[in-house]
Parts: C-alpha cells; structure tokens; sequence
C-alpha cells in the first residue's frame, strides 16, 4: 500500500488527486483525526469497496491507536477477500470492485512512533517527497503574471517570511508556502488596482514598474500578517518588512504609505 511521506505542503495528497484525474477516479480524502469512529471507517471502506474509487488517508499518523488497529483490520479484507467480488466489514457483505485504491499520507516514516501499529507499518510502502522549492514556485507564479523583477523579488519575499516567521513565532502559521502564494495572489489584485488608477497619493503610473511591482507585494505581506502581530512588535515588523524591501525614501516614508492611506477598498472598509 502506498505511503507518500514528506514535511508540510510538498503536495503530497494533490499528487495522489491528480494522479487519480488521469485514471478517471473519484478521489476521497481522510483528513488526521484522533476521534474517528469504527462506524465512520466501515461507511468509508464500504463506499470505497462498493463504487471502487480511492480514498487517501492523510496524515494517518494523526489517527487514533484503534482506528489504526481497525484500518489494519479491514485492509487484510481489502487484499484477501473470502468471497470473490465481496468484503466483509462489521459482520454485513459488501460489493467489491477491484478499481478501488487505498492510499496513505503522513510527515515521517513512522519507526519513532510508538503508538502506531507495527503490523500496518510494514504493510506500507513508502515514497519520499522532498521539500519543495519555494523561491522557486514564487518566481513561476510571478513570472505568469508577467512581473518584471519577479527573479529578484520571490527569493526575499521567501526569506521575508522565513525570518518573520523565526522572529515572530507565536504567528500561527509556521508554514511558508501557503503564505506566500496567497501574498502572490492578494499582490496581483493590488497591482491590477493600482496599475488601472490613474494616480495614488505617493506613486503614479509614471513611476517604475519596479516600485509598483515591489510595493503591491510589500503592501500585501503588511495586510496579511499584521493582524497576527502583537501591538507592541509593530514597528519591529514593518522594518522587517523594509529592510527586504526598502522603498521611497526612507523608513518614514515607507510606514506612512503603507498604514496611513485609504487607496484600496479594504482600507476603506476597515475604516467604516
């Protein structure tokens, strides 16, 4: 049975999804749960067995030792069926159709984890996925939206986030690929906004498109991590924020026009 293990965010279940696309499956997907139910994992197997799609459980790490002693359970019937073209689950005949894949996720290879069953450990196969290249998906996301200077601002918008997130670590997320893709995507609106107005108060058109580019991306880290910054720590983080990106004139001048401004719908919004 196949195991894809890996840290957060390699992608590990999207490749199982989108592998699923190519054959045509239906995927399914078992998110980590400690209190699972034998009920609910009999409906899932059933379903599973009786429309023949797949199902990923992802981070069964995450799942309970009796949830894992009865998935161990039930995957002996998977491979073994007693009736040919049928499984048993809970003592009631199911219909079996052999299209029906069973796939797992998790974040190690689970020889350190002493409550998880040895016996399901060695039925599982495992596949290695490595971290991913974050500079590297940055610079691809801002290229497709035809940013200039993409390949000198994705690797510090990484390493922005990878000091903030060092410095700042009661930040919720310890992520950085999340982040930064939704600061890609929420830059590229305020780009689009700024680049289809005819001026701001501290930037127009005429301006280089490299001012532009950074401060839409500088504009949206400030609006998306600021509301889990702590009061007292908000200077310390703006100059972060400019000590990566250190546009306008100085760090007056930068703090001014990005927090006392209402040039963007949100601003506005938050202001009523």
């Amino acid at each position: 049975l196949p195991y894809c293990f890996g840290s957060a965010e390699v992608g590990k279940k999207d490749l199982i999804i989108g592998l699923g696309f190519l054959y045509g499956q239906y995927i399914f997907t078992i998110p980590g749960f400690v209190d699972y139910s034998q009920t609910i994992l009999t409906r899932v197997f059933a379903g599973v067995a009786n429309t023949g799609c797949w199902v990923v459980f992802h981070d069964i790490n995450m799942q309970s030792l009796d949830s894992l002693t009865y998935i161990y359970d039930t995957l002996h019937e998977f491979q073994v069926p007693k009736i040919e073209g049928k499984i048993t689950l809970k003592n009631k005949e199911y219909n079996y159709l052999k299209t029906s894949k069973i796939f797992f996720t998790g974040h190690n290879l689970l020889q350190g984890e002493r409550m998880f069953p040895p016996q399901l450990r060695s039925m599982l196969k495992p596949v290695s996925f490595g971290a991913p290249d974050i500079e590297t998906i940055a610079l691809i996301r801002f290229t497709a939206s035809r940013y200039f200077e993409g390949e000198s601002i994705s690797p510090r918008l990484v390493n922005m986030l990878r000091s903030i997130k060092n410095v700042f670590s009661y930040l919720p997320s310890r992520s950085v690929l999340s982040p930064t893709l939704k600061i890609i995507n929420e830059a590229n609106s305020i780009h689009f906004f700024i680049t289809k107005s005819e001026s701001l108060p501290f930037m127009t058109l005429l301006d280089s498109p490299t001012l532009i580019e950074e401060f839409s991306v500088v504009y949206a880290a400030y609006k998306r991590l600021i509301i889990g910054i702590k009061r007292e720590h908000y200077d310390v983080f703006l100059k972060f924020l400019y000590s990566y990106f250190p546009i306008f004139d100085n760090f007056d001048s930068f703090k001014y026009n990005l927090t006392q401004h209402e040039c963007f719908e949100d601003d506005i919004r938050e202001k009523i």
